[in-house]
């Protein structure tokens, strides 16, 4: 047995199995800087997903009526609806019924326009067969308003910072502005999508095949001796979220 050609055989899987642990330990500490902020996309991005059933469930009172064979006409809602809102506030929209037995939505909203974040609407609901008042909400209160609020706080709708402007560097006649309002959420979106990159490269490095086959990959293997279920089930799932999070992070960065 040639015992140079063993010892090069062992540095070079040592060799390996650290660079392996390096990228496994990169992998981790992305993954770990990343997901508080996509689980909070995901988790309200389903829930305004799915605000119309929701707010059925939560807001019955306010949502459904007895079905009628006729029904007032929508100046005479508006107008049941405006004797219950202060006169500061200005009519923003009407949403007729949606179907049968629903109720007839107005929106009011304040006079002056908020600084930072949305317009908070007071929703009114009315009636449409009787006219009469059902009540109301604020448009930003309960689970769904506190969705959309948290969920478009990763846009530019919430509090910006000033940054130096590229644009005014390369042509300062162009852009005269020395620096440029950029949402804290929107950067957050734009810095973590870089790294979700850098989560795609290292994971697909892990992933990659190196003792099975290509297809052996794409299923995970529940009776493998040796690697923890969890293990295995993280390595086929994070194959198969690839095209999400490369979606993710194209629409994420700005172009």
């Amino acid at each position: 047995m040639d015992t140079g050609a063993a010892t090069v055989t062992r540095d070079q899987r040592r060799g390996e199995a650290s660079i392996l642990r390096r990228i496994w330990r990169l992998h981790f500490w992305v993954a770990l800087f990343s997901a508080p902020a996509l689980i909070t996309l995901a988790c309200t991005g389903l829930v305004i997903l799915y605000t119309q059933p929701l707010d059925m469930w939560l807001h019955k009172d306010l949502k459904a009526v007895a079905q009628g064979s006729q029904q007032v006409s929508l100046d005479d809602q508006v107008a049941a609806a405006r004797q219950h809102i202060g006169a500061d506030m200005v009519l923003d929209g009407v949403i007729p019924p949606d179907a049968p037995g629903h109720s007839t939505e107005v929106d009011f909203a304040p006079a002056e326009v908020a600084e930072v974040g949305e317009r908070n609407l007071i929703q009114v609901f009315i009636d449409p067969y009787t006219g009469r008042y059902l009540g109301q909400r604020s448009e930003l209160s309960g689970i769904v308003g506190w969705a959309n609020q948290l969920h478009r706080l990763f846009g530019n709708d919430g509090p910006k910072i000033s940054l130096p402007s590229l644009g005014h560097i390369i042509a300062p006649s162009a852009y005269p502005d020395a620096t440029m309002k950029v949402g804290v959420g929107n950067l957050i979106i734009e810095v973590m999508a870089g790294w979700i990159l850098v989560l795609l490269a290292s994971g697909i490095y892990l992933w990659w095949p190196r003792k099975t086959g290509l297809i052996g990959q794409l299923i995970p293997k529940l009776s493998l001796r040796g690697r923890p279920l969890w293990r295995e089930l993280h390595r086929t799932a994070g194959f198969w979220m690839v095209p999400v999070l490369l979606t993710f992070l194209l629409t994420g960065l700005a172009w």
